[in-house]
């Protein structure tokens, strides 16, 4: 189990593909970061639930429930108490309709994962770690 430093980042990775999940948290361990990880939406919910990540990486479709499900729900119960400061959607959907639904519940932004390599992936979270 990973022990927290306070100086570390906190990122909440929520992705089913297992390749992908492991691949993600070696290259966000290998640049320092605390990562906690979820596989499934409800696990996710949970864990955002609870709040407190600089960062939440979030699948958009997830077994159980999906990204945009789980900030629904999150809205409608006003959760969590201690906020998580960023959401970024991880998505392989480029459809226009999604990504405007997407942005109705305030993420700031959303990265297309077919679209990236390790690096682009680290830039882009140091750049949404930054924005807050």
């Amino acid at each position: 189990m990973e022990t927290q430093t306070e100086k570390q980042k906190r990122i909440l990775l929520v992705e089913d593909d297992e390749t992908l999940r492991l691949v993600y948290i070696r290259l966000l361990h290998q640049e320092g970061y605390f990562v906690d990880s979820a596989i499934t939406g409800n696990e996710g919910y949970e864990k955002m639930a609870v709040g407190g990540y600089d960062l939440v990486l979030l699948d958009v479709l997830l077994p159980g429930m999906g990204g945009m499900e789980i900030l629904e729900k999150l809205q409608i119960q006003h959760l969590p108490s201690t906020p998580n400061k960023t959401i970024v959607f991880l998505t392989n959907l480029e459809k226009e309709e999604h990504v405007a639904q997407a942005l109705k519940y305030n993420i700031a932004g959303y990265m297309i994962k077919s679209d990236f390599t390790a690096t682009d992936f680290i830039c882009r979270v140091k750049k949404y770690l930054d924005k807050k």
